[in-house]
């Protein structure tokens, strides 16, 4: 099965969000509120398995959406 990698979308409000897919192909709400910092929505989860590769991406996207809201 091929996972296609969720993309960054603007939501009603404004803010850029993001679902990643954890380790154990948990999706995980992601918001990033233009303060350096990715907001994770962990209501209905217990714990969350990141990997190197989705804090890289979360990172990354960090530095993304700061710059798209600069623009």
């Amino acid at each position: 099965m091929i996972i296609k990698e969720p993309q960054l979308e603007k939501n009603d409000e404004g803010t850029y969000c993001v679902d990643i897919i954890d380790e154990e192909l948990d999706i995980i709400e992601c918001r990033f509120d233009n303060d350096g910092c990715v907001h994770i929505n962990t209501k209905d989860l217990t714990y969350l398995t990141l990997s190197v590769d989705n804090l890289t991406r979360l990172l990354n996207l960090i530095e993304e959406t700061e710059e798209l809201y600069k623009d």
